[in-house]
């Protein structure tokens, strides 16, 4: 059964049509949610991978925005190992995604793509997750003011 309060927080059930990447097993908060476990119609509303490092981080924004996986507004969700977690013997520290996936600060964009950060939250005592929003081109126009 899913996790109720963590559909609401990461707002699931406004993302009919969703994906789920490198899942690490059971994923049991998530459980009874329909997600394609691999790409077969794009574009998604919601995309959501699991990663174990920074280079695992930066490969999945990228891909996701080179092979235009996301709708308009649709949200790639990137579940890290947290700092502490008793499962896996290596993290994502929080404070070392900003500085290498080389976010604009003032923007919040990813450069070279049309993902801005959107949101950080506890998945459960294991993950945490980044939100990354794909902007339109209006919106993206809007924000980089071209």
């Amino acid at each position: 059964m899913a996790d109720a309060a963590l559909v609401k927080k990461l707002r699931l059930e406004k993302f009919p049509h969703r994906l789920m990447l490198q899942n690490p097993g059971p994923v049991t908060e998530l459980e009874g949610i329909a997600f394609d476990s691999q790409i077969l119609h794009k574009p998604y509303d919601l995309a959501l991978a699991f990663v174990f490092s920074l280079d695992e981080m930066a490969k999945m924004v990228f891909q996701a925005a080179d092979e235009n996986w996301l709708s308009d507004d649709g949200l790639l969700y990137l579940c890290y190992p947290k700092k502490g977690n008793k499962t896996y013997p290596d993290y994502i520290g929080r404070d070392d995604i900003f500085p290498y996936l080389k976010v604009d600060l003032d923007t919040g964009l990813v450069p070279g793509t049309h993902l801005k950060f959107n949101s950080m939250a506890a998945f459960n005592d294991v993950f945490t997750v980044i939100g990354l929003k794909q902007l339109s081109e209006k919106a993206y126009n809007k924000l980089t003011n071209i």
